[in-house]
């Protein structure tokens, strides 16, 4: 029972992740199109996110007339977390987690950074579109250092438990 367990294990944690990140990006939707029926509640969705986004208006894409709870490239930044992790157990598996190695991470943080770079220094301003391009290629890659890490602490906790 505990090996079954231990197959098991890294599946839900899978699930329990992609199941927050939906409500994450739920949150984000919902936000704006309750404000005018429910201001406080949309509100306090908001508020959620302050401390993660900047949540500037005019870098935020519209629904219903009022702002998504996060910025374009926060947005991506989910969009893209969200995709890898779905399609994540297909490429890479959930039972022996790899790590890719270290130039992915840097390579695809570079388009990130140098965007941040340009418009933090108005050297340009780039479109809401781009940013969630790059918010979102970004984002992608995120699963797949995230998820392996998550997974081998559970493991080794697992394994500490059992002796």
């Amino acid at each position: 029972m505990k090996s079954l367990n231990l197959k098991k294990g890294p599946f839900y944690l899978w699930l329990m992740i992609v199941f927050i990140c939906l409500i994450l990006i739920s949150l984000v939707l919902v936000a704006p199109l309750i404000q005018q029926r429910w201001p406080k509640l949309s509100m306090a969705i908001y508020s959620i996110y302050v401390p993660f986004c900047h949540q500037l208006r005019d870098r935020c894409f519209s629904l219903a007339r009022g702002p998504l709870a996060v910025c374009a490239r926060c947005f991506g930044i989910m969009i893209g977390f969200f995709s890898a992790l779905v399609i994540y157990p297909l490429i890479m598996g959930l039972t022996c987690p790899k790590f890719p190695g270290p130039s992915w991470l840097i390579g695809g943080s570079l388009p990130m950074a140098i965007d941040l770079a340009g418009n933090s220094l108005h050297l340009w301003s780039s479109s809401n579109w781009l940013r969630f391009f790059i918010g979102s290629s970004w984002g992608f890659l995120l699963p797949f250092y995230f998820l392996p890490a998550i997974i081998i602490l559970w493991l080794e906790k697992k394994k500490n438990e059992t002796g």
